[in-house]
Formats: structure tokens, C-alpha cells, sequence
């Protein structure tokens, strides 16, 4: 996990060098606002990297998010491709992009897709019809594992 929290920062400082010192003041409440109830892409790309910076507060926090099917929507995302979303014709394909497992309509998609950057680990995916079973188990292999760390540390 170090090694990826170290990839991020580093990543941090060359995709945001114009806005660093903006970016830097969010804090790890704000980001779990944005989650929540932001449809805007641009958050949630900026927390892929910002959440190393405040991965220890925010990994139990998402913990917690991973069975919540509540629907954000998505927007502003360009060319990113969420293959069940495309189907669906909620989200435009633009026959290339970066494809995206988790789905970031979703609290639950985007918490497992944050745990899975900042973390490296991969316990599975959500999906849009992912049962609230299924997200369960997806949580309690993510508590299993947090547990794990916290016992090693």
C-alpha cells in the first residue's frame, strides 16, 4: 500500500502543478461531500490522487460507503468508458478512453474505486446491478483486510 500512496502523491504533483495549493486546502470532509453528492467527474478524478495524502481517515470512511447503491450520476467525464453505463445509454462513448470497473453513478462504485487506487488491492467490483449481497460481501472483505493492516501496523 505505501508504494501506492507514494505513486499517488508524486502523481499529484505533476497532473495538478497549476493547482496545487487550491487543491491541497480540500480536506478529507469535503472529498467525502463531493462522493456523496457530486455527479462532476472532475472531483472524483482529483481525489484518485489527493486521497494520499488523507488515506487514514478516508479508508474507513469508504469502508463504510461500499454498500451504499445510492445514484450520484456522472458528469463531465469525456472519454471515459464505464461499459454498463455506455449499454445503458446513460454515459456517451467516444470510442476510446480510460475504462473504469467500478461504477461511478454510484457512492458505492466510486468508494471501491478509491479503496482499489489508493490501495492497490483489488476484492472485486461494483457494478450497476451489483445486489446489496453482493456489496456486503464486497465490504467485509474490505474490513477484513483494514483489520489486517491495523493489526500490523
Amino acid at each position: 500500500m505505501r508504494e501506492a500512496i507514494d505513486a499517488r502523491q508524486h502523481d499529484f504533483y505533476l497532473y495538478f502543478s497549476a493547482d496545487q495549493a487550491k487543491i491541497k486546502q480540500y480536506t478529507y470532509q469535503f472529498m467525502l461531500d463531493k462522493i456523496d453528492n457530486s455527479p462532476e467527474y472532475h472531483y472524483l478524478f482529483i481525489e484518485e490522487y489527493l486521497i494520499a495524502d488523507h488515506y487514514q481517515p478516508m479508508i474507513p470512511q469508504l469502508i463504510n460507503r461500499l454498500t451504499n447503491a445510492t445514484k450520484v450520476g456522472l458528469e463531465n467525464s469525456f472519454d471515459l468508458i464505464i461499459d454498463e453505463r455506455i449499454k445503458s445509454g446513460e454515459l456517451e462513448s467516444w470510442g476510446h478512453g480510460g475504462v473504469v470497473e467500478d461504477d461511478l453513478f454510484t457512492i458505492a462504485g466510486r468508494a471501491n474505486f478509491l479503496l482499489r487506487r489508493i490501495t492497490d488491492e483489488d476484492f472485486g467490483h461494483v457494478s450497476m446491478y451489483s445486489s446489496a449481497n453482493e456489496l456486503r460481501r464486497l465490504q467485509q472483505k474490505w474490513a477484513n483486510w483494514y483489520l489486517k493492516q491495523s493489526i500490523e501496523e
